[in-house]
């Protein structure tokens, strides 16, 4: 099964625990979904996040709304990117309107 790196900030508006956790659900009959929110108890979290990058298939960037600059996504993007894998963004106040549009480019 694809895993899925689901990268955004907690400084979005939109991005709440319930919001996580509807995309968490969305992704599940796709692959296999990392939320650092619900995924990461390592007692290093921050080297949890590089490895979960470098073992995902895909980069699911939910970029705010608002032009709020996170330097961890910025991170985890140059990452991912550094390591070749697929980044795909969605805004996040329409992530919920484009589901088809991010399930063709999630898709294999």
């Amino acid at each position: 099964m694809r895993k899925i790196f689901v990268s955004y900030t907690n400084k979005d508006k939109n991005i709440n625990i319930d919001f996580l956790y509807k995309v968490q659900q969305f992704l599940k009959a796709y692959g296999d979904s990392y939320i650092d929110l619900f995924d990461n108890k390592s007692l290093s979290p921050q080297f949890e996040i590089l490895k979960r990058i470098n073992e995902c298939d895909l980069l699911l960037v939910i970029k705010p709304s608002e032009n709020i600059e996170s330097k961890w996504v910025c991170m985890e993007i140059k990452l991912a990117e550094i390591l070749g894998k697929k980044v795909v963004y969605v805004e996040s106040s329409f992530f919920f309107q484009r589901q088809e549009e991010i399930l063709k480019k999630i898709k294999i």
